[in-house]
């Protein structure tokens, strides 16, 4: 499984809108590092568009303190 840890492993998600496309992000990243609130909790959330494409960058923050970004590729469906 891809963690998305960067804009070259950036996890492309296949829905078409940016309501699904939140929800999809949400379930991924409960796919690798378990229950939201529980597990890990967010810390924000942000666009960028490099190199023609857009992405959001999601920060969370483990249960240790450990912080992770995780990259989404939201070309396909942003803004539609």
């Amino acid at each position: 499984m891809v963690d998305g840890g960067s804009k070259e492993d950036a996890i492309k998600i296949d829905v078409s809108n940016e309501l699904e496309g939140s929800q999809a992000e949400d379930s991924y990243i409960a796919r690798l590092y378990g229950r939201r609130n529980k597990d890990w909790r967010f810390e924000s959330q942000r666009q960028i568009e490099e190199d023609g494409k857009s992405y959001d960058i999601v920060t969370i923050v483990l249960n240790d303190g450990t912080k992770r970004e995780i990259y989404f590729d939201t070309s396909e469906y942003f803004a539609k």
